[in-house]
């Protein structure tokens, strides 16, 4: 398994959960909804790292870009005792005047 590197991101990371569900809509506006199996919810992470010094950037970058590139990888999210699985597909960088940089990331829990 392939560890992220340990570079906590900032504090605006936000988790968004997706029930899988199907909502059915009838004529008088009554809405049903329906469980989809038994599928887990669906967990992304939205993440940030604010002002990283260009070595702190390269790494992750270098990272997502190669071992973790598509592959699964082991990731402790904000308030967890231990790593999970996860999957990167969509990052940015954004490279600062100061030589510092922003990376944004979404990290999605691999089942």
């Amino acid at each position: 398994m392939t560890y992220f590197p340990d570079i906590p991101p900032s504090r605006t990371t936000k988790l968004h959960v997706s029930q899988p569900v199907k909502s059915h809509r009838f004529g008088d506006g009554h809405v049903r909804y329906l469980k989809l199996g038994v599928m887990r919810p669906e967990r992304e992470w939205s993440l940030r790292w604010t002002a990283l010094p260009k070595s702190d950037a390269d790494q992750i970058e270098a990272f997502l870009s190669g071992a973790g590139a598509g592959g699964i990888f082991s990731w402790t999210p904000p308030g967890e005792s231990s790593g999970m699985k996860f999957i990167c597909t969509t990052w940015s960088l954004t490279p600062q005047t100061s030589g510092h940089c922003d990376i944004d990331a979404v990290f999605a829990e691999y089942h």
